[in-house]
């Protein structure tokens, strides 16, 4: 930052020259003396454009038309500074004195460039010869406290500025506009002020800022520093001591929102990207940085809507931030998150529009944006009518896929453990591996699938895979395996037992039930098709067996019950399955009476078969008994 006081020392010393020289140079020579002046001491060209118009009284100044000042060679976005006109007023008796008192300072309509290279250069770095000098003599006489020892600002404005900052390295662009701004510095080395507004994508944020020494702060020296900043996302306030030489940091940081919407505009964020917050958010923390490049936040208190997390973090800065941190909470109410995504699915059977997954596209591009390690804990978590109990999980990002090891999870009642994974490395993929023990499954189901009408607690085991960039197309290519094993429990919607035992289909509704026992079964998953062979249902007066399918993808349904005994007893003659079949918003259920009869007509062939199997068995052996009777016999006689 000592180029700034070494180009303000050279303006006010140029603007003597011209006043000097007022009554023997032309206004165009003195413009070409200034910027040859200028353009020597920093190795930049600096060109003036307008005209120059050199003032005595009241104060020594200069009025100076077009500026340009170039960029850097390496550089390629334009000239570093352009602007439209130059303003300097200073106290004449004080300059005389070597003390340097300006009354006005305005730059109107500034166009500031600020570019880094891909290998670390900046444009804002001067290298010429007289410049390295000048910072030599600045450094050797106490750098910019020094120089600036007895300078003071009483005005000093930025009409209609603007600032692009053009990072190569990491392909990251920053731009403001509408950039007014006034600063003043009243006493020498006491606080310097700056306030006022710009526009930064599309929303108009005001701010004031002050620094303890600007002597020293220019220097790079650590000093105390503030900021406050507000505008239609909240506001925010910086308190501490901060430096650039090298950078340094130790500021209390407090943010609050007031508008998600507005936030998540002013980060660059899609539309609704933060609808889940709340109406209001709030982050309070003690904000370190240190030479090593790591951003470390104590005392972290984050507020979002009703939830509150507490806990520390480390940011190792650089092209992909490396996170670490230990985050724990009370009681979390994520339901307006759930709400805010819109792909809850309806119950089955509720006829609402929901009748299949959303193909909104998900996007998983934050995935990618770092990499990090967190601790979490919870003393509970709510998603829309469910409450967990403690949770506590370790999530690792690395390179876009993210493991979440549930460590503990009091969930529906039971507990529930395993990992799972977000993969965005190439596409979206999704992966489980979980069990859980005395799970409640009506809840479960009906906030996982849709479905409400199954009643248990279960102990239950799952490993799924899947990829998509859809709720939809994740359902059509689940992939994996699992097996339940459910307790005493109901089917809402119709009565099982009342169909086989009737063979009347008018079982069915709400009012309806069947009551069981026990729910065993294993099943495997391709292409988000479910299939079952070994379901066993145990009921007080029914045993049966179960196999088909759930087409997970389509929420289609065709799965058969079959009875096997009647209270104790083999299930009789003619056995009679049930059919479910349908959609998940409409199943039907019926008696499958023609396999009932093709089953028995089957059985019945069967028996006949085994009977005359056994009869042709039983007259070849007693047909071959009585011959060989009769051959020993005849051989007996010839004897």
């Amino acid at each position: 930052m000592r180029w700034i006081v070494r180009l303000l020392a050279i303006v006010l010393l140029i603007v003597a020259l011209a006043v000097g020289a007022i009554f023997v140079l032309p206004s165009q020579r003195i413009a070409s003396l200034a910027s040859d002046q200028i353009s020597a001491a920093i190795g930049r060209d600096m060109r003036f454009s307008g005209p120059v118009r050199p003032s005595l009284f009241p104060l020594l100044g200069v009025r100076m038309g077009g500026l340009e000042l170039a960029n850097a060679p390496w550089a390629t976005d334009g000239p570093m500074l352009r602007a439209d006109s130059l303003l300097v007023g200073v106290e004449l008796w004080p300059l005389l004195s070597g003390k340097i008192r300006v009354r006005k300072f305005r730059l109107v309509n500034p166009r500031i460039t600020l570019e880094r290279g891909k290998d670390g250069r900046a444009n804002w770095q001067f290298g010429s010869v007289s410049a390295r000098n000048a910072a030599k003599g600045a450094q050797s006489a106490g750098g910019a406290a020094a120089a600036l020892a007895g300078f003071t600002l009483a005005e000093g404005r930025l009409i209609g500025a603007s600032l692009r900052f053009n990072d190569h390295a990491n392909g990251r662009t920053l731009h403001l506009d509408q950039l007014a701004m006034t600063m003043r510095a009243p006493e020498p080395g006491g606080t310097a002020t700056a306030q006022g507004q710009f526009r930064y994508n599309g929303q108009t944020l005001s701010f004031k800022t002050t620094l303890g020494n600007l002597g020293k702060a220019l220097d790079g020296a650590l000093g105390a520093v503030s900021l406050d900043m507000s505008g239609r996302f909240g506001a925010l306030a910086l308190n501490g001591r901060a430096g650039m030489s090298p950078p340094q940091a130790d500021i209390q940081f407090d943010g609050r929102m007031k508008n998600a919407a507005a936030l998540a505009a002013l980060a660059g964020l899609e539309k609704g990207s933060l609808a889940g917050i709340g109406k209001t958010a709030s982050l309070k923390a003690k904000l370190t940085f240190a030479n090593d490049n790591t951003l470390y936040l104590r005392a972290l208190d984050l507020g979002l809507g009703p939830n509150r997390l507490r806990g520390a973090v480390d940011i190792e800065l650089g092209a992909k931030p490396l996170i670490r941190a230990t985050l724990k909470a009370g009681d979390l109410d994520l339901s307006a998150y759930a709400a805010a995504g819109g792909d809850t699915p309806a119950p089955v059977g509720s006829g609402g529009a929901k009748s299949g997954w959303s193909r909104a596209p998900l996007d998983a591009s934050a995935l990618q944006l770092a990499d990090g390690e967190v601790d979490f804990s919870a003393g509970s978590v709510k998603f829309a009518a469910t409450k967990t109990g403690p949770l506590s999980l370790k999530m690792r990002l690395d390179r876009g896929r993210l493991v979440s090891v549930i460590q503990r999870l009091s969930i529906y009642g039971g507990t529930l453990g395993g990992q799972v994974v977000l993969n965005s490395r190439a596409g979206l993929s999704v992966g489980a591996d979980l069990s859980a023990k005395g799970v409640q499954l009506g809840p479960l189901l009906r906030d996982f699938a849709g479905y409400d009408r199954l009643t248990s607690l279960a102990s239950m085991r799952v490993k799924l895979l899947s990829s998509g960039n859809s709720m939809q197309a994740l359902a059509s290519r689940l992939k994996g395996e699992g097996g339940i094993n459910a307790g005493p429990g109901e089917i809402i919607g119709f009565d099982l037992l009342g169909m086989l035992r009737t063979l009347d289909t008018s079982y069915r509704g709400r009012q309806n039930k069947t009551i069981f026992t026990s729910i065993k079964g294993s099943y495997t998953i391709r292409n988000g098709v479910l299939k079952n062979s070994d379901l066993v249902f145990n009921s007080p007066l029914l045993t049966a067996g179960g196999t088909g399918h759930i087409d997970i993808g389509k929420r289609l349904i065709d799965y058969r019950i079959t009875p096997l005994t009647y209270g104790g007893k083999t299930a009789g003659k003619l056995s009679v399955p049930v059919l479910l079949s349908g959609t998940w918003d409409h199943i039907n259920v019926h008696p499958d009476l023609n396999g009932a009869l093709k089953a028995d007509l089957a059985n019945k062939r069967a028996k006949a078969e085994a009977d005359l199997r056994k009869k042709a068995k039983k007259a070849v052996k007693e047909g071959l008994q009585k011959s060989l009777g009769d051959a020993l016999k005849r051989l007996g006689g010839g004897n």
